[in-house]
């Protein structure tokens, strides 16, 4: 090009930066009296960087103002800040806001990191800083490194080639946060651009009228070669070629190129002679040197095709696995394995001397001595023997503990230990019987029926029956009443057992309650016969039961309310029903008891604080029960209440309905004074 084409094309580039210029200074007129005093922390050929305080935030925030005015220089400046700001990752500077200044400079703010680039850590390693190689071994900076990788990987996706990469670029924060900057160099990739980075017109008018196409940027060392030799050359290729050379670094605290002058770094990067390891690197694996020299390849297409080839290979290499740039042989792959399962390997080749020294001495000694080898032969089958015999003797103390856990409703448990005693002797039909069983309760028909086939016909038959119509793991619920009924609560043969437990699995596996209140009032309904209609209501309020089955005076048994757990209960309503046992509610925490007109309760087990008792017409005589509770509330009218002198024990108790007359004078005075008496 002469000068009249290099005069022409310059002015060409003036117009094309001015008109830019004037597009975005519409947009970028900002007052600048949000932040306070400049600091200056930093200095490039382009800018200058300031610490200033964002009073609007009220944080210290890192601002970059530009330093020269010609419209080439702003369009560049707003160019960077445009595309970092586009690049939201957390290995990627942050630009928070872009401007102009009081002295109508453009600027825009950064995260300001407190700490040092990695170029300053590795002069510092070069040196032999023994608190940067405390601080900073290989794997804090391969670590470094594979963030870095990471934030490139996603500006490529994006459509963004940073261009300048090197360590001066990587930014390492006091509390190992690491961000690429400067990307006042990147260009962008347009097949590649995702549709917000497209959309953006300031940026695709400076990217296409400013183009940096043409001029050679960057720094010797971490310029590729095509770059220099093709002034379009730039690609995701050149990054990773640089990204090869900070690795290098990283490794050797030197560049790839043997030279002692940065021109001749650059003939010699443009001719091809990189020399990756040109020095003797002893400490450095040869996986991790493999993975550089393919970074480094002249020829870009031998290079990484993307950066996550290379994320994905230093993880191998920091797995102990072969890496795809070393193209691994077996002795390789063997020795890596070996060093993976180090312990493992030792303890096999010791095990495997031991046999074989165990083995050839007992060849020896039974050529030698054979009649001493019978009686050592004999011994050993002797104690076999013996551990058979003494694991046979178990097998019915397991049958014991496993039968115990069933019927505690200890699934899980239970079949552990039956598991056991069935390995031990696979033939024992007990163990076999209380094995099916279980697993029947566990839903598991077909291994049920393989256990109790010619064991117990009646159960084996059921098994065989439920089992093509389990959907998944678990019976319908109209199919689990049937299987129940057919099973039936008898506790001949621990049948009992497999319906409570089936019962319970079933109320662990449902979480919505309507389906638990379906399950009870089937359950209530098989459990009473005379049973004709079914009132009941369960509702929880505030993580508490309400639970109401008054009105039933045909209902007698409610155990499957045990199922429900340890739960919290506002208010149980057994008004008028003929309810016997109380053992369903033993672990429930109950406030409200309503019991009228029911029947005499079996309370052994029942010891419930209770704050509220209605028992008006009960045939139980409740002051057997209830010395010293917390009563609040207790309507004994018409009920077999007995005993009145247990009445001043209750020191909480609010109101006392009883039936007129049936209250002696004296115990009435030792009621506490607040207590209200209702005669009826």
């Amino acid at each position: 090009m002469n000068s009249t084409e290099d005069n022409n094309f310059s002015d060409f580039l003036h117009n094309q930066y001015k008109e830019v210029q004037t597009s975005l200074k519409t947009d970028l007129c900002l007052e600048n009296v949000k932040y306070g005093p400049k600091t200056l922390i930093g200095e490039g050929a382009q800018k200058k960087v300031y610490k200033v305080y964002d009073q609007s935030c009220s944080r210290e925030v890192a601002m970059a103002v530009l330093k020269n005015e010609s419209p080439q220089d702003e369009a560049q400046f707003l160019r960077e800040g445009r595309i970092t700001a586009l690049l939201e990752h957390p290995n990627i500077m942050p630009v928070y806001e872009t401007g102009k200044d009081s002295e109508d400079k453009f600027f825009f703010t950064m995260k300001l990191v407190n700490g040092e680039t990695l170029q300053t850590i590795l002069d510092k390693l070069q040196k032999g800083s023994d608190t940067e190689n405390a601080q900073y071994p290989l794997l804090s900076r391969l670590s470094i490194f594979l963030k870095v990788c990471e934030a490139l990987s996603f500006a490529h996706y994006k459509g963004i080639i940073h261009r300048d990469l090197k360590p001066e670029n990587i930014q390492v924060g006091e509390f190992g946060e690491v961000l690429l900057s400067d990307w006042g160099l990147a260009n962008m990739l347009f097949e590649k651009c995702d549709e917000k980075i497209l959309n953006d017109k300031p940026l695709n008018e400076i990217d296409l009228k400013v183009s940096l196409k043409g001029l050679i940027k960057g720094t010797p060392g971490y310029i590729a070669p095509e770059i220099l030799n093709s002034k379009n050359a730039y690609s995701i290729q050149s990054d990773i070629f640089a990204l090869g050379a900070i690795l290098h670094n990283i490794l050797t605290q030197t560049v790839p190129v043997n030279a002692s002058t940065a021109q001749e770094c650059i003939e010699k990067t443009k001719l091809g002679n990189i020399e990756p390891f040109y020095t003797e690197c002893t400490a450095v694996h040869d996986s991790l040197k493999a993975i550089c020299n393919k970074a480094l390849k002249v020829k870009k297409d031998e290079r990484y095709q993307s950066v996550d080839e290379i994320i994905h290979d230093l993880n191998k290499y920091l797995g102990g696995f072969a890496t795809s740039a070393e193209e691994a042989g077996f002795l390789t792959q063997l020795n890596l394995f070996y060093k993976r399962n180090r312990r493992i390997c030792n303890l096999s080749f010791v095990f495997t001397l031991l046999i074989t020294f165990l083995s050839a001495y007992g060849i020896y000694s039974i050529q030698k001595e054979e009649r001493k080898s019978n009686k050592i032969l004999k011994n050993l089958v002797d104690t076999y023997k013996e551990k058979e015999k003494l694991e046979l003797e178990l097998v019915p103390i397991y049958q014991e503990k496993a039968h115990s856990a069933f019927l505690d409703v200890q699934l899980d448990s239970a079949l552990a230990i039956i598991e056991l005693a069935h390995k031990i002797d696979p033939g024992n039909k007990k163990s076999r019987h209380l094995f099916g069983k279980m697993l029947m309760a566990k839903q598991d028909f077909d291994s049920a029926a393989l256990m109790l086939e010619g064991i117990d016909d009646k159960l084996f038959k059921i098994c065989k029956k439920y089992s093509p119509l389990k959907s998944e793991v678990r019976l319908s619920h109209e199919e689990l009443m049937n299987f129940l009924k057919e099973i039936g609560t008898h506790t001949r043969n621990d049948i009992a057992y497999i319906y409570k437990n089936i019962l319970t699995e079933e109320f662990r596996q449902v979480k919505d309650l309507d389906k638990k209140v379906e399950l009870i009032k089937a359950e209530l309904y098989f459990r009473n016969k005379e049973l004709q209609k079914l009132h009941i209501d369960i509702q929880i309020v505030d993580d508490s039961y309400i639970i109401d089955l008054s009105n039933n005076p045909e209902l007698h048994t409610v155990l499957i309310l045990e199922k429900l757990g340890p739960v919290n209960v506002k208010k149980i309503n057994m008004n008028n029903t003929a309810i016997r046992r109380l053992d369903a509610l033993k672990y429930m925490k109950i406030e409200e008891l309503h019991a009228k007109n029911t029947g005499l309760f079996e309370m052994n087990d029942f010891t419930n604080h209770y704050s509220y008792l209605d028992a008006e017409g009960s045939k139980t005589d409740f002051s057997i029960y209830i010395k010293s509770r917390p009563l609040r509330f207790l309507n004994i009218h018409n009920s077999s209440f007995s005993n009145y002198h247990i009445l001043p024990t209750l020191k909480y108790l609010k109101t006392l309905i009883v039936t007129k007359g049936k209250l002696p004078d004296a115990i009435r005075k030792q009621l506490p004074t607040d207590c209200q008496v209702i005669e009826k």
